[in-house]
């Protein structure tokens, strides 16, 4: 579910960031971590994450009018996408 850079800053032991709440869409708000060391932290700041930064420039200098971009999880078989970020 994280990814696997290592943060010298933060906590070294614990790798990775949320790789779905690395996102600079509404990045830190609801259901995300301060914490480096949980499943849902989202990452230093917003697009920390090299692996985050490689799909947000793939899609936006090669998909031409995206509709959507869905994230698969299967840790816990779930469909999970930016917009995400709320029960309402």
């Amino acid at each position: 579910r994280k990814t696997r850079s290592i943060n010298e800053k933060v906590n070294r032991w614990c790798r990775g960031a949320d790789a779905n709440r690395n996102w600079s869409f509404r990045w830190g708000q609801i259901g995300a971590t301060r914490s480096p060391c949980s499943n849902t932290y989202a990452g230093e700041h917003p697009l920390s994450e090299p692996e985050v930064v490689g799909l947000k420039e793939f899609i936006k200098n090669n998909v031409r009018n995206l509709k959507v971009y869905a994230s698969l999880h299967a840790y816990g078989q779930l469909l999970l996408s930016p917009w995400g970020y709320t029960s309402e």
